[in-house]
């Protein structure tokens, strides 16, 4: 296994990897964002589901950053209080959004191509398969940050 790391090399190491992951994960659900607010003005927030759409990725932003502070708190040896319980259980609604994307936003519209086909659909329909994806990968390379840093600590 590897050599034990002083708090204060932890607390900077995971500062800098969970903001890298941060920034994408940010990245990602403003794409999403801007999408949801982009098509909710164009065709209205009543139709379809884009208010949810900009809500949900407004909302899993904030619970992203809060479950990344939980990972910096741990990191900087604070101990466990009542919040992190709370960031860590919001952490799951990002991971339910994202999956929400990518199968009703994006493959489910591919299953609609097939009574009647269009290319601004298709499109569509990739565009949020790929984001969806994009944004999970990153979700879980911050789960493995926070798991890295908890797994030092009880260590």
């Amino acid at each position: 296994m590897s050599e034990p790391v002083a708090k204060d090399e932890l607390g900077l190491s995971s500062q800098r990897l969970i903001a890298a992951v941060l920034v994408r994960l940010l990245f990602g659900f403003l794409a999403l964002f801007s999408i949801a607010v982009g098509q909710g003005l164009h065709f209205g927030f009543a139709q379809r589901d884009y208010l949810f759409l900009a809500l949900g990725a407004a909302v899993s932003i904030i619970c992203v950053f809060a479950y990344g502070c939980v990972g910096i708190a741990r990191a900087n040896g604070r101990k466990k209080h009542l919040w992190m319980l709370f960031a860590i259980c919001s952490g799951w609604l990002p991971y339910l959004f994202v999956m929400y994307v990518i199968f009703y936003r994006g493959v489910w519209a591919f299953v609609h191509l097939f009574s009647a086909f269009s290319w601004s659909a298709s499109f569509g329909a990739l565009v949020f398969i790929i984001l969806g994806l994009f944004t999970m990968r990153h979700l879980q390379k911050l789960t493995d940050v926070v798991r890295i840093i908890r797994e030092s600590i009880e260590a």
